[in-house]
């Protein structure tokens, strides 16, 4: 019994087109991983996954909010949850984040010991030892900063204590909202340095 040559050819022509396909679809899955505002981009020196999730060494994640200004969240590993029913959206959890992002007066920098991004709630939270540092020189230190993904808008739980050129201010909380750069500071106690910085 013969076979038809053509239709053979015709059938392997079709099976390359559909592995071509497959191909382009891993990748676009690859690409909008995180969501479809934040490009997941791997600088990794190794990636594995195990019943806990995926493991992803020297990762970056760069976005935008939803007024358009990006933010980098950069850590030195993450590791993205499987998803379950106690957690069905997924989160990535963090060692030694480090969050940068563009204010009015220039670039703020938050960072801390550790930290998770929840992506479907447009949350990233930096722990313990947790700072936020802007270009002026003032630096802000609370146990715990949540960074709304969405609005742009830091928020350290205190106890916080923001050092800087002008003085120190000892709070309960503080919120630093992106669309205005303004800073409010709760149960706030400030100690203003003297002139000539003495």
């Amino acid at each position: 019994m013969t076979t038809d040559p053509y239709s053979h050819s015709r059938r392997v022509a079709m099976y390359r087109r559909l592995a071509l396909a497959m191909a382009l679809a891993l990748v676009a899955v690859v690409v909008f991983w995180s969501d479809t505002k934040s490009l997941f981009t791997k600088q990794l020196t190794s990636i594995t996954a195990d019943d806990t999730g995926v493991h992803i060494v020297g990762s970056l994640i760069r976005g935008t909010d939803d007024k358009g200004r990006p933010y980098t969240l950069r850590a030195e590993t993450m590791v993205q949850s499987q998803p379950d029913a106690n957690d069905p959206a997924q989160h990535i959890t963090m060692q030694q984040p480090r969050l940068q992002l563009a204010a009015h007066r220039g670039n703020l920098r938050a960072t801390g010991d550790s930290g998770v991004l929840e992506q479907a709630k447009d949350i990233a939270t930096l722990r313990d030892n947790g700072h936020i540092i802007d270009d002026e020189g003032n630096d802000i230190a609370a146990p715990l900063i949540i960074f709304n993904t969405k609005s742009g808008d830091l928020e350290a739980q205190g106890p916080v204590k923001a050092t800087g050129p002008s003085g120190t201010i000892n709070a309960a909380h503080l919120i630093w909202q992106a669309e205005d750069d303004k800073q409010i500071f709760t149960d706030a106690l400030m100690t203003l340095r003297p002139k000539g910085g003495q």
